[in-house]
């Protein structure tokens, strides 16, 4: 036999070789799914099919089912073996798996193979075109209590285009890989409403409802501030001029307010500078009333009243002088 007859010859054994490994993993598939009676009868879209060997064999699988490679563990050495992997439609006596499915894939090893597997991973490629906003899921098909579980999936990397996933697996049955949508909380409306107290401006910041009002109370040495249409939880932040509302130490030093919400007290989160003390207050829906106790309210006179009184006695000192003078 010639050279060229040989190869021939070789070719053709290798080509009937794939289309029976292929029927072969075909008809396992669709006999043991129902395929009898087309109820569990699917078509194959993709396939790869290799023969590998080793106890800790990797397998480049072309991205077929937007697998890029198998990597397998096996308690022993289980010799030659051929593994397949298949983009098919899913079989109509097993239920959809859950989110919104991009491919359905069948892995298949020889039994013997697949029983001594004590780990198998894939690593996943998936355009990131496929998922939006989403984020990419990975299910087992459990054909003893027939229903998906979930397998935990780890992004690894990403590029321009890709995005790139491993998942550890225990065996191979039928996988099943969807984008679950991300439900984007909605935006947040800021209201920033100025109150002038005192003399002072004192601007408020709350993300639901309306900060209705805004007083101190000298007596108690703290600011009352009123709130309505808190129908969530919500953020409030306030920023309390120095002159206005502090909260000292004997030695001059900052102290924390007290702040109490509908007569409960609460913490809160602070930012400084030397003119005033920002607070960020996290109200609970339905809250009605905040209150921020400090050690130092702004005097009885107020400072419109203090600047009054300090023009009115410049004034009279400079009379006088102009007096005595004379």
């Amino acid at each position: 036999m010639s050279n060229n007859m040989h190869i021939k010859h070789n070719m053709v054994i290798a080509l009937v070789f794939t289309i029976f490994v292929i029927a072969m993993t075909y008809n396992n598939a669709y006999a043991q799914y129902g395929g009898g009676g087309g109820a569990g009868a699917f078509t194959i879209m993709n396939s790869f099919i290799e023969r590998s060997s080793g106890q800790n064999p990797q397998i480049n699988t072309e991205n077929t089912c937007e697998i890029d490679k198998i990597s397998l563990a096996f308690s022993r050495d289980p010799g030659e073996f051929t593994l397949s992997v298949l983009e098919i439609t899913k079989p109509a006596n097993i239920p959809d798996a859950p989110n919104t499915v991009l491919e359905y894939c069948r892995i298949t090893l020889p039994s013997y193979v697949n029983a001594l597997i004590t780990q198998a991973t894939l690593d996943i490629s998936i355009p990131k075109s496929d998922l939006g906003d989403g984020i990419l899921k990975l299910y087992k098909y459990d054909e003893a209590d027939k229903l998906w579980r979930e397998i935990p999936l780890n992004k690894v990397d990403e590029d321009a285009n890709n995005v790139y996933y491993r998942g550890t697996i225990g065996g191979f049955s039928f996988f099943a890989l969807s984008v679950e949508k991300v439900e984007m909380p909605p935006e947040m409306v800021l209201f920033t409403q100025t109150f002038t107290v005192e003399g002072f401006d004192v601007p408020a910041t709350i993300t639901n409802g309306k900060v209705d009002s805004i007083s101190v109370n000298k007596d108690e040495k703290s600011m009352n501030i009123l709130l309505t249409g808190v129908e969530e939880d919500t953020t409030l932040t306030i920023e309390i001029p120095r002159g206005l509302l502090d909260s000292k130490n004997p030695d001059g030093t900052d102290t924390e307010f007290s702040v109490i919400i509908d007569g409960d007290l609460t913490e809160y989160q602070e930012r400084t500078t030397d003119e005033k003390r920002i607070l960020t207050i996290e109200v609970p829906a339905f809250s009605e009333e905040v209150t921020v106790m400090g050690t130092f309210v702004v005097p009885e006179f107020g400072i419109i009243a203090m600047m009054i009184l300090a023009v009115g006695i410049t004034g009279t000192l400079i009379v006088s002088r102009k007096y005595i003078n004379i």
